[in-house]
């Protein structure tokens, strides 16, 4: 039902924008909430005003509020990647974070036990489908400590199943980009962010829709202008990219002030050369599961990036 009034919002939302641009004289109205559109690059800001006076309308009037934020970030291939995340995947909540549920690749999938090759379902690796030791303690980091997100504009880089941007979401952050190179997991991400809102008052639900953007480019070397938060999980997993990283992230913290954090279990691209411009934050213990998943890591930290550290 959800996925046919999409569909419905798509097709009239410019009639549907117009109608509402140009009546004045809504009587007995409040404000819902404000949706921003882009289009070619451009942002519209729209007022929806609901009427009081019929509550049924009312609900299905922000009904069609969330399907328009909504709207934008699906076309057909995403829709078709949509349904193959979930045909292939499990809820689960069997990790650092219980908090929020996930739709990941467990031992009960399919795909899980499937070689990649030309016949697999997915056109790239689904690291998406995997919450990463890194990832699962930089997720509890901020969920621990919602009050360094709060109010701020967050970057996720590498945001894989899009738990870390979930949580900075949940922390109160005014923005948040989740950002990865596979379309594929900015699905997976769009998925989980609905999946941890069912049930929540339909202003929460708006809220979280409006605040997330998600972001194929490739990040990595950029300024990050817009940004107060850089986060980055399990990225350093070998040297050849931590000999990209390190530069990148000493410019970000030199010049351009941001509070980056990292997560990982101690892997080879953070050696004690390249610790040394971390400062500690936190260490986990990582859940049995996680551990045997894992190649045997027991814990994962957060550290913070700091150019003078």
């Amino acid at each position: 039902m959800f996925v046919c009034l999409l569909l419905f919002c798509t097709e009239l939302k410019e009639r549907f924008i117009s109608e509402i641009s140009s009546r004045s004289g809504l009587i007995a109205v409040r404000v819902w909430t404000l949706i921003e559109l882009r289009r070619n690059g451009q942002r519209r800001k729209l007022t929806i005003a609901v009427p009081m006076a019929n509550r049924y309308l009312s609900v299905v009037w922000r009904a069609v509020c969330v399907c328009l934020a909504f709207s934008e970030r699906f076309s057909s291939a995403n829709l078709t990647d949509r349904c193959k995340i979930l045909q292939n995947t499990k809820t689960s909540r069997q990790h650092l974070t219980p908090e929020l549920a996930l739709h990941l690749i467990t031992e009960e999938c399919t795909i899980y036990h499937q070689p990649i090759d030309e016949d697999f379902c997915f056109a790239a690796e689904p690291f998406w489908g995997f919450f990463w030791p890194g990832g699962q303690a930089l997720t509890r980091f901020i969920l621990d400590n919602k009050q360094l997100f709060d109010g701020k504009s967050v970057l996720d880089v590498g945001s894989g199943c899009g738990a870390s941007s979930i949580a900075a979401l949940k922390s109160g952050a005014k923005h948040v980009t989740a950002n990865d190179i596979d379309p594929v997991a900015l699905q997976a991400t769009l998925l989980n962010t609905e999946l941890n809102v069912v049930g929540a008052p339909d202003s929460i639900v708006g809220q979280h829709c409006l605040r997330l953007e998600l972001d194929q480019t490739n990040q990595i070397g950029t300024g990050c202008d817009r940004y107060d938060v850089i986060l980055l999980g399990d990225l350093f997993y070998d040297a050849e990219i931590a000999d990209v990283l390190i530069p990148w992230l000493s410019r970000l913290s030199r010049h351009g002030k941001k509070d980056i954090y990292i997560g990982d279990p101690g892997r080879h691209g953070l050696t004690e050369t390249r610790l040394r411009n971390m400062i500690h934050q936190a260490r986990y213990e990582l859940p049995p599961n996680v551990c045997l998943e894992n190649n045997g890591f027991s814990h994962a930290s957060v550290w913070k990036f700091v150019e003078d550290a």
